[in-house]
């Protein structure tokens, strides 16, 4: 799960729209895939550098088999106020949930009958931030990772404000995106499939990371 973020900068009241294949690198397989677009609104200032949203580092990748749970790591070299994404796959239509102080859900979306994924954030705090710790009732290969965005608004709940989401089991995923609220928002679009394959990427967007793994059952 947790397959490849990308991101790109983009003006108030403006559409986003998102697409990535998902093909098979070998043999066009189909797997199953949630696609999402969220949205980091950067801060109210048209500062050159301070006031634009802006991707700064993920933690190491936590994936395993045959799981009830992931704790994926926080990313180094966090400031206060950075904005912490957390995103969690496994294959199963279990329902996530995390007790951990500071972080809130997203959403959650299930593709099929046996994958989904869940999004969560939270905000750097003086006192620091742990780690969050997802749960779910019945065991299932599993894989999650944070990513820290820097100058995004820190007020309001939620601040990433969710777009719309695709789903599926063919070779693309799709995701139509939603409307900007802010000025130097952030985009941002994830996509996670049940099959550990490689996963292109969309054209005018920025892959930040891809959660691909030698040993890890899906992306």
């Amino acid at each position: 799960p947790v397959g490849t973020p990308q991101t790109q900068n983009v003006p108030a009241d403006t559409t986003v729209t998102g697409w990535v294949s998902a093909e098979g690198a070998a043999n066009g397989t189909m797997v199953a895939g949630v696609a999402h677009v969220l949205f980091a609104p950067g801060l109210p200032s048209i500062a050159a550098v301070n006031g634009i949203a802006k991707y700064i580092a993920s933690g190491a990748l936590s994936t395993a088999l045959a799981q009830t749970s992931r704790t994926p790591a926080l990313p180094s070299g966090l400031l206060m106020g950075d904005t912490i994404v957390a995103t969690c796959s496994s294959e199963n239509n279990a329902t996530h949930s995390c007790s951990t102080t500071g972080w809130s859900k997203i959403s959650q979306t299930n593709s099929g009958a046996s994958w989904t994924t869940s999004y969560w954030q939270a905000i750097q705090t003086v006192a620091g931030l742990s780690a969050p710790v997802i749960t779910w009732t019945g065991s299932a290969d599993a894989n999650a990772r944070t990513r820290a965005y820097r100058d995004t608004q820190a007020a309001g709940s939620p601040v990433l404000a969710l777009g719309t989401n695709g789903t599926g089991s063919g070779a693309t995923h799709t995701s139509t995106g939603g409307n900007t609220t802010a000025n130097d928002s952030l985009a941002l679009y994830f996509d996670n499939c049940a099959s550990n394959t490689a996963l292109g990427t969309p054209a005018g967007w920025t892959e930040d990371v891809d959660s691909g793994s030698a040993t890890g059952p899906c992306r």
